[in-house]
């Protein structure tokens, strides 16, 4: 399992081959973009903290079933088909030519509410009746959406204000500034309920590595999310910039990793929602770890039922992690299970991440034959390939264009970033372009160097109770004090209930999600310069090389590009 950038990765036997509704998800963002300005070095031990509002969902091959929204008075006709134009069909509950003040539920029109998705409500009167034909209908518990949710209302008068009680005009479609806030409403409650944008659900399986709590690999599940506008089909799985990745890992409050911990269940194992692109840089480019893809053979039901669990499980779950009994491939195993109510996933018990693939395939649930062709599975999206062999390829230039001594692309980039410079004037354009991507990946082992060795210093230090890391220490906790609702959400309305939010809570959780990131923003500038001190002097004087490195072959790469003729942008 993994604990945001600092991992703990489950189990994988080294010896092993490595194998080739809609619902509110919080998107927990790790960027790990190398870039020539410095980078603070607190974004290599606490990584960025964003979060966004997603919403995946849907499956098959089959051409996507239309969204069907049903509307209870006349202007909401028109605010819906404005917001959804053709993607859905926009269907009234009541035909027209009826009024609703006098409106009396008629069985045809209670038997339509079976064939939509979702319904949108004045909720404040004049469509009383919705509630009842929907308590008599077959899906009684339909997603609705109320138009008026928090939009400021006027007091009726006249005859509609007698009596006891407050009493607000229901005509509030009637008031320009409340129709725009109605219109935002329905918005973005239609933008939770699209059904169209999942096309697959893979098994996601990171191969191991030689540190200790990676040697097993890991286990994660990837959403197969179509762009906006593309029918659900094999296409889909091009558009990698939308696909997420359900990841459980430990969430660990303090930089220190115990192994005894993680064998006690000290950790909490939460459910992380992730980028695709940020795990794949993550394993390939940094970690230098291959990745596989392998389709899970699901029906639409059970694709929607693992989507919508999988929001539960992120929005508040908080389960023990175990080394042992309770990893990332158990956990994901519950997932499916769970979600799915598949019948060949009972009677399973606690296996390895590479373990559950091969039980998956075993009872007919995943293909691993998309991986047998492996320039056509890199092709398609079904393996990431380590940049281990990229980087020795580009390794191979260098040897073949200047006398270098080393042997491979690790003994080159274990040398000083000041003797590999020596090399740079020498280089020709060809060779400066493979230096230029050699010396972003030695940036990128100089940082987890780095992250090792602060984390090091200040558990040190705080153990001596070195005056210096107080300050460090303080702040450091307050992050990770605050920064819990990033793998638990839930955490922002204060609430230890079950399930997703609430209509009228969200706009509450929106608030305190600003809030929070701000602190967090505040809070990580502070601790930066706080933890820089605890960097080795040696380390620090690497990094910057590397860093001077990066700029000095950088220059040195566009003036050989000028020099042939190349075409200079303004």
């Amino acid at each position: 399992m993994e604990t945001g950038r600092r991992a703990i990765r489950c189990w994988r036997d080294p010896s092993a081959p490595a194998l080739k509704l809609r619902i509110p998800l919080k998107e927990d963002r790790l960027p790990m973009p190398i870039s020539l300005k410095r980078r603070p070095l607190l974004r290599v031990l606490l990584t960025g903290l964003m979060v966004a509002l997603l919403a995946p969902s849907g499956f098959a091959a089959e051409p996507a079933k239309r969204l069907r929204i049903g509307i209870t008075l006349h202007p909401y006709y028109s605010y819906v088909s404005n917001i959804v134009g053709d993607k859905a069909d926009v269907v009234p509950l009541i035909p027209a030519g009826f009024n609703p003040h006098a409106y009396e539920p008629r069985a045809e029109d209670i038997k339509r509410i079976g064939s939509l998705d979702v319904i949108v409500l004045n909720g404040v009167g004049h469509d009383d009746f919705a509630d009842r034909m929907i308590a008599a209908s077959e899906t009684p518990n339909i997603k609705t959406i109320e138009a008026n949710a928090d939009v400021p209302l006027l007091a009726a008068t006249g005859v509609a204000a007698r009596g006891a009680g407050k009493v607000v005009n229901p005509h509030t479609f009637l008031s320009i500034s409340a129709s725009i806030a109605q219109v935002n409403n329905i918005a973005r409650e239609l933008g939770k309920l699209d059904p169209e944008r999942v096309y697959a659900v893979d098994y996601l399986l990171a191969e191991a590595n030689q540190n200790w709590a990676s040697r097993w690999g890991h286990s994660m599940l990837r959403l197969v999310i179509c762009k906006p506008g593309r029918p659900r089909g094999p296409d889909c799985r091009l558009d990698l910039d939308q696909h997420l990745v359900l990841s459980y890992r430990a969430f660990v409050g303090d930089v220190q990793l115990s192994s005894w911990d993680g064998l006690m269940g000290a950790y909490p194992s939460r459910l992380f929602v992730l980028p695709l692109a940020q795990v794949i840089d993550e394993y390939t480019k940094t970690e230098l770890r291959s990745l596989a893809s392998v389709p899970i053979k699901l029906s639409r039901p059970e694709i929607e039922g693992l989507v919508q669990h999988a929001a539960e499980m992120h929005w508040s779950y908080d389960g023990n992690y175990y080394f042992l009994s309770n990893n990332c491939a158990v956990e994901n195993l519950k997932l499916l299970r769970a979600g799915t109510h598949n019948p060949k996933l009972v009677g399973l018990d606690s296996i390895l991440p590479n373990g559950l693939l091969e039980v998956l395939e075993g009872r007919g649930l995943a293909d691993t034959s998309v991986l047998d062709d492996p320039k056509e599975a890199l092709r398609l999206g079904y393996r990431f390939d380590s940049y281990r062999d990229r980087y020795q390829a580009m390794f191979e230039v260098l040897k073949k264009h200047l006398p270098i001594k080393q042997n491979t692309v690790e003994d080159w980039m274990a040398l000083p970033a000041s003797e590999r410079s020596q090399w740079f004037a020498k280089a020709d354009l060809r060779t400066s372009a493979a230096i230029l991507l050699l010396e972003q990946a030695s940036l990128r082992r100089q940082l987890l160097l780095a992250q090792d060795e602060v984390k090091q210093s200040y558990l040190g230090a705080r153990e001596l109770k070195d005056g210096k890391v107080s300050n460090a220490t303080k702040t450091l906790q307050e992050i990770l004090a605050s920064s819990g609702f990033l793998s638990r959400p839930a955490e922002l309305l204060g609430s230890d209930g079950y399930g997703l939010p609430q209509a009228g809570e969200w706009q509450r959780l929106e608030a305190e999600s600003s809030q929070r990131q701000k602190q967090l923003k505040r809070l990580t500038g502070d601790l930066d310069k706080e933890v820089r001190a605890l960097l080795e002097p040696e380390r620090a004087k690497e990094i910057a090389a590397n860093e001077a490195n990066l700029k000095q072959v950088s220059e040195h790469l566009r003036a050989l590009h000028k020099a042939a003729g190349g075409l200079q942008l303004p």
